[in-house]
């Protein structure tokens, strides 16, 4: 969960997988794919791993998804304050957001969700093939 001030007042938002699903009932794409873009692959696939075993992923962030971001922080802050109206109208209605702080905000959120260390490690071990 993450606190951010929108039009000067501190709103909670937080992801989760429902928040995921709900990202793509509204707008018919992957919320991790649209925030995240492509992830260069190293010499085993996906993961990659240092000579410490600490997981090694490159991310191309040169060109921030500005409007993805918006719809992120929308369903982040719905997922906590289930009363938010649709995306058009609060978008909309939205004067003051710093979308510099959301990005890393949104950052640190889906990594704290979706991408927790335990399971890398166990996968690195061959438990999940």
């Amino acid at each position: 969960m993450f606190t951010i001030p929108i039009d000067g007042t501190e709103v909670e938002c937080e992801l989760n997988l429902g928040s995921a699903i709900d990202y793509e009932l509204e707008f018919g794409s992957d919320m991790v794919a649209d925030m995240n873009g492509k992830v260069a692959e190293g010499d085993s696939g996906f993961l990659t791993f240092d000579d410490k075993g600490k997981r090694l992923v490159a991310v191309d962030f040169s060109a921030v998804p500005w409007t993805t971001l918006v719809r992120v922080l929308w369903v982040a802050a719905r997922t906590r304050n289930p009363g938010i109206g649709k995306f058009d109208a609060w978008a909309s209605g939205v004067r003051g957001v710093d979308l510099m702080q959301a990005r890393l905000l949104v950052a640190g959120e889906m990594d704290d969700c979706f991408f927790r260390d335990a399971p890398v490690e166990q996968e690195k071990e061959g438990q999940y093939q």
